[in-house]
């Protein structure tokens, strides 16, 4: 079975959320990737709020 789960933050942010879910066991079988326009401030550096739709499926068991 095929589900849909989102990611938000900087893209530092949004890649430790990933690892985690993966490190948990999670399948990720496709992402789409968009920029809010919103703006962060991390570090003194600019940058974009993203969004990560992850297409994801769960092992069969």
């Amino acid at each position: 079975m095929q589900f849909t789960k989102q990611f938000e933050g900087t893209f530092a942010q949004v890649k430790e959320q990933i690892d985690k879910f993966v490190a948990e066991g999670g399948h990720i079988d496709a992402v789409i990737t968009d920029h809010t326009g919103e703006k962060v401030t991390e570090n003194h550096t600019f940058g974009y709020k993203m969004r990560v739709i992850a297409i994801c499926s769960e092992e069969e068991s």
